[in-house]
């Protein structure tokens, strides 16, 4: 590697400055100046006074009294201004978006030394013309607006209140000012702005040190203004970080202030001739194309591993740059565990942060806090289990933040009683603790976040730097409400919460100046490094496509000199052919998959490079061609093991086949097998609002819970027509129990019905309610079982032949209802679905091939069976279904029909050929040469919950 801009700053600094001890040198950032110490004492080689080093934002903030304000603190201040003048403003939660974009505006205004009158009459007079001439197209409305001056017109009523927002803008601008300069309170710019204008006077002290102006490329006008004042005033020196390659193409856009600079007068004599390390040094480029971000990160992973193994690369020389800043954590977990020291120079999104989750759950949890009839505590369950599941929670309480989710899932608990928590360690304790003020969220985060560090252990570096920052957003709110003197309300501090941590960036800087360095683009200003190693080096990404939001309009910046997205453009340019022109080996991975909202287009800097430079870049492409996935063909063979799963079904063994299951056979043989033979369960979710697949639980329990009720305050199985008006009466009661059974299981809190499901429980009631008219008309009759009188179900053993030896195959259904009147037997099911009463025949309840199987009829001679073996009476036996889609039709009729023979007054002259056909598919199940094959209708695997495991 050639020698570095810091060696070459160094020689000059010794060339030109007696004393060291005295020079003050005004570095971009203050990251440059701790490599330009490490590289002075390399040079000196003796022990020595360093010159005082600071960066352009402190060296020009030295020279005003004013004190930048936390960002959070601005825009409230801001937001006060804006209320003063516009009488109709939005509360702060909404405005907050609005006040970054503003204060970015005014932050643009006063950089750009432009001025506020002109600019805020230029956009209110802009949005005056394009409101009312908004009947015109693109071309017109700009030939009316390039003579705007001579054509304001006045607004209507309407777009008077439009046009208010834009009117206010100057207002705001100098309020917000006035305010902040009473408080001894500025934003960046603001005291870019008075310091230039001091210069621009001359009132401006004089320095007591020489001083001397390091690495610049772009300044705006206000550092333009200040720099120069220094420069052509007081003799400041400028060393100027550059490369021939780009400042003598007028092409290049590298070299955009450079050569700008070359030309003024007081600039253009602090330039010296310009090498040209890029091209004329020894230089090795390499890009290769990776899918996906995280595949980036992995290969270059594997690149620092190849050369470490090699011993051919000096680490303190090498740094990974990151343009995208949520690439740190995959880099840092793909880099080799040999790897021990690693200085991270970059800013990370506080909300990247795994502690932001944990943080906003509990502040959710604080904003669904309620209390039940009974008057106790409840928290909602979703931030419940968040918080729970969360790593930290997890490593803190790790018995409880499993044993509790599990059991709110089981139990369906929409509503978590306080109460559960009693008796739990110290940080449940605090973290379920609701507050009495809602204005004590802050001290509430606070308390958590302190004891929840002190309980953790062998925290990294890095997650500690989690805690500070997060300690720190908290101080900001104390300050905020000092300042407001007033309180957050929850709502309103989540939002706000939300909005800052988006914003806010942890700046890591890593000290000592050894390891492997990881840098954001902006950090590697005046750094030179032998490898270079580039991510995300695609067009979107580097450079970046983002494009900053405003209220004031492309042209009107444009013609003030305000930053446009050109040059931006300009200065990520020079920050990338700089970063490479004194390398000696470069890498740069990009990203070929377009999927996920992600570009696969190369960056133009590589295009650039390859078409415009002499440089040879070595193109490398890791992707894999895709190919359309094979489907997977899985056939399970009946070894031993598997067998034995199926004796669980046998004899003395714990399951029962169900109509289900035999449904489950016939519909694919590999879900029978993953559901029960590995008896592979879906995992159970809190089901907080009721779909179609449960509403025809709640219409059964509802229905059960009213004759179950019933039969017992009388004492009696038989139903009367008298008995009608009072179960209607009671239906309401019914449908709610039904409801809280089914969500809060054994809780004792009780249920309200809410949102959504208040509609559906009406649903239920007019399905209940024909139900009872169809019986009323039919009473009296006896009920001789509900679902509820046998939980277990009816159970039998159905004897089979397997594998020369007879085996008793445990079966098991569940009956919602069967009654009898008039010597016959009716076993009814309630459905909720497409189920058909029809039959066409007997062998198709058996057919896997007839996707219109009928699986109701298959369970209503299921039920038959169970029935005649649990009571072996002689009596007719009619299945029927309670279809709700059909029951409320005039000619309703319940009964079963079988084609060829009408409704089924009675089932048992079919019953023989059923037991042939269960025979068979039960011995088919068990033989061992019948393997679990895929059904070859995929249809079928839309919803199978195993799709994801057969490859469908």
């Amino acid at each position: 590697m050639t020698k570095t801009f810091l060696d070459d700053l160094v020689s000059y600094a010794v060339e030109h400055f007696e004393r060291l001890e005295d020079l003050q040198i005004i570095f971009p950032n203050r990251r440059a100046g701790l490599f330009f110490q490490k590289a002075l004492g390399k040079a000196v080689g003796r022990p020595t006074w360093s010159p005082e080093i600071k960066s352009l934002e402190d060296f020009i903030c030295d020279y005003d009294n004013l004190q930048v304000s936390d960002p959070l603190v601005l825009i409230f201040e801001l937001y006060d201004a804006f209320r003063m003048e516009f009488e109709r403003a939005e509360g702060i939660e909404n405005f907050y978006f609005w006040g970054e974009m503003l204060l970015k505006d005014f932050e643009d205004v006063d950089q750009s030394l432009a001025s506020p009158d002109q600019i805020f009459q230029g956009v209110k007079s802009q949005k005056e013309l394009e409101e009312f001439f908004y009947f015109l197209d693109e071309e017109d409305k700009k030939a009316v607006l390039s003579f705007w001056s001579q054509f304001l017109p006045e607004a209507s009523q309407g777009q008077e209140q439009f046009l208010k927002t834009w009117k206010v803008l100057k207002p705001v601008y100098y309020r917000f000012r006035e305010q902040l300069v009473q408080r001894g309170m500025a934003y960046k710019a603001l005291i870019y702005r008075r310091v230039a204008e001091k210069c621009q006077q001359e009132h401006l002290e004089s320095p007591k040190h020489p001083i001397l102006f390091a690495g610049f490329n772009a300044f705006t006008p206000a550092e333009e203004a200040i720099v120069k004042y220094f420069v052509g005033t007081h003799g400041a020196h400028m060393v100027w970080d550059y490369d021939d390659y780009y400042v003598k193409d007028d092409l290049q856009e590298a070299g955009t202030y450079l050569r700008l600079y070359q030309k003024d007068p007081v600039f253009g004599k602090t330039f010296s001739k310009a090498p040209n390390n890029l091209e004329g040094g020894a230089k090795s480029i390499r890009s290769y194309g990776v899918s996906l971000q995280i595949g980036q990160a992995k290969a270059a992973g594997d690149l620092i591993a190849r050369m470490m193994k090699e011993g051919k690369v000096d680490l303190e020389k090498t740094v990974v740059v990151l343009p995208k800043e949520h690439m740190l954590m995959p880099v840092l977990h793909s880099l080799p565990e040999s790897l021990k020291k690693i200085n991270i120079t970059m800013g990370y999104p506080l909300r990247e942060t795994p502690l932001y989750s944990l943080l906003e759950s509990l502040i959710s949890l604080q904003q669904h806090v309620s209390v039940s009839r009974n008057q106790q505590i409840q928290f909602y369950y979703k931030p419940v289990i968040e918080i729970l599941t969360h790593p930290y929670i997890r490593q803190a309480s790790p018995e409880l933040a499993i044993s509790i989710p599990a059991l709110i899932r089981d139990q369906n608990i929409i509503q978590v009683p306080q109460s559960l928590f009693n008796g739990s360690d110290e940080i449940l304790n605090t973290i379920f603790q609701p507050l009495d003020d809602t204005a004590k969220i802050v001290p509430y985060l606070e308390a958590v976040l302190k004891e929840l560090y002190q309980i953790l252990e062998q925290l990294m570096d890095i997650e500690k730097e989690y805690f500070i920052h997060f300690q720190k957003v908290i101080n900001h709110f104390y300050k905020l409400q000092e300042l407001q003197n007033a309180s957050l309300s929850i709502p309103l501090f989540l939002k706000l919460f939300r909005q800052v941590c988006r914003s806010v960036r942890i700046p890591f800087s890593g000290e000592p100046l050894a390891g492997l360095q990881v840098m954001g683009v902006l950090e590697t200003r005046n750094l030179d490094f032998g490898h270079v190693i580039l991510l995300n080096m695609n067009e979107g990404s580097f450079p970046d496509s983002k494009h900053q939001s405003s209220f004031i309009p492309y042209n009107i910046r444009k013609a003030f000199g305000l930053p446009t997205i050109s040059q931006q453009d300009a200065i990520y340019a020079y920050l990338f052919y700089r970063l490479i022109q004194r390398a000696s080996s470069v890498t740069c991975f990009y990203n070929t998959q377009t999927e996920f909202g992600l570009s696969g287009e190369p960056s133009r800097y590589l295009q650039q490079l390859k078409f415009e430079s002499t440089v040879e870049i070595e193109e490398h492409n890791f992707s894999q061609p895709v190919l359309a996935a094979q489907p997977r063909t899985i056939v399970i063979e009946k070894n031993d093991e598997v067998l034995a799963g199926l004796d669980y079904y046998v004899g003395n063994g714990l399951g029962a086949f169900t109509p289900t299951a035999f449904s489950t056979y016939l519909n694919c043989k590999l879900q029978f097998y993953y559901r029960y033979v590995c008896r592979l369960y879906e995992p159970k979710a809190v089901q907080e609002e009721l779909d179609p697949a449960l509403f025809g639980n709640i219409l059964h329990k509802a229905m059960e819970l009213l004759y179950i009720d019933l039969t017992n305050e009388k004492q009696t199985q038989l139903i009367e027509p008298s008995d009608f008006s009072v179960l209607r009466k009671s239906v309401d009661d019914k449908i709610i129990k039904a409801f809280q059974l089914h969500f809060n299981k054994d809780s004792d809190l009780a249920f309200e019905v809410r949102g959504r499901n208040v509609i559906l429980a009406e649903v239920v009631k007019k399905y209940v309610l024909q139900v009872l008219k169809m019986d009323e008309e039919r009473a009296p009759f006896e009920i001789v079982a509900l679902e509820g009188t046998h939980e277990d179900g009816y159970k039998f053993q159905w004897p089979i032949n397997i594998n020369g030896d007879q085996q008793m195959i445990n079966l098991r259904g569940i009956i919602d209802r069967i009654d009898r009147k008039d010597g016959q037997i009716r076993i009814f099911d309630y459905k909720s679905g497409k189920d058909s009463r029809d039959l066409k025949s007997l062998d198709s309840l058996f057919d896997a091939a007839d996707d219109k199987r009928n699986k109701a009829a298959f369970q209503l001679f299921f039920y038959t069976l169970l029935y005649q073996h649990k009571h072996g009476d002689q009596h007719p036996v009619s299945p029927g279904l309670y279809n709700i889609r059909e029951m409320f039709g005039d000619d309703f009729d319940p009964r079963l029909q079988l084609k060829g023979h009408g409704p089924m007054d009675d089932i048992r002259p079919w019953l023989d050929g059923y037991k042939e056909k269960l025979d068979e598919l039960l011995a088919e199940i068990y033989d061992r040469q019948t393997t679990f094959t895929q059904t070859d209708d995929i249809r079928k695997c839309q919803y199978c919950p195993y799709h994801d495991l057969c490859g469908r």
